[in-house]
């Protein structure tokens, strides 16, 4: 239910929101790779990054199957006093 197949973060790199995601992943120990436009290329060759961005990749994010999550959390607690509805 958990896929670890990394993200990456780009964008300007005086932009405010991507100092602080930065910042924040050094702060919490997330190791993380920088990319300048010419490097990006050699790992992710469709993304184009301009001149003033960057991009940071971080191998341990991805995703999670939500539903099948809950779902196992509530049978791992024994729980019959939770509900849960799928729209």
């Amino acid at each position: 239910i958990l896929f670890e197949s990394g993200l990456i973060f780009f964008g300007d790199r005086a932009s405010s929101n991507l100092i602080s995601l930065v910042q924040g992943l050094r702060e919490n120990g997330v190791e993380q790779e920088e990319f300048d436009p010419s490097s990006v290329a050699g790992v992710f060759p469709e993304l184009r990054l301009g001149s003033n961005e960057a991009g940071y990749f971080t191998r341990d994010a991805g995703w999670v199957q939500a539903e099948k999550a809950v779902r196992y959390s509530v049978q791992l607690t024994n729980c019959t006093l939770v509900a849960t509805r799928v729209d």
